[in-house]
């Protein structure tokens, strides 16, 4: 994973979680998943193994690795910077605040 692309993960993860970057759960779910893809593919399941994820914490970052792909599938780059970033984090918490 290229330090742009786990910065953008990072960030994103952890506004859907409620956790700060440099989390002990944030570091956690990066060791766990190292690749790109494995922290794609992760289910609910595996990030509940995770101390301090629970089933709500694992349901809204399933939810921000499902969107990750569907954005990813519709040839958007994360590395975007700015206010593309921005509108897809700020979007993110608004589907989050439906849940």
């Amino acid at each position: 994973m290229n330090s742009q692309q786990n910065e953008s993960l990072k960030s994103l993860l952890s506004q859907s979680l409620r956790e700060r970057q440099d989390s002990y759960t944030i570091q956690r779910i990066f060791e766990q998943f190292p690749t790109t893809s494995e922290l794609l593919d992760a289910t609910e399941q595996q990030l509940t193994e995770i101390k301090g994820i629970g089933k709500s914490k694992a349901r809204h970052g399933s939810a921000t690795l499902s969107w990750t792909i569907k954005i990813r599938a519709c040839r958007m780059d994360l590395s975007y910077e700015g206010a593309d970033l921005y509108h897809v984090q700020t979007t993110t918490k608004n589907v989050y605040s439906r849940v």
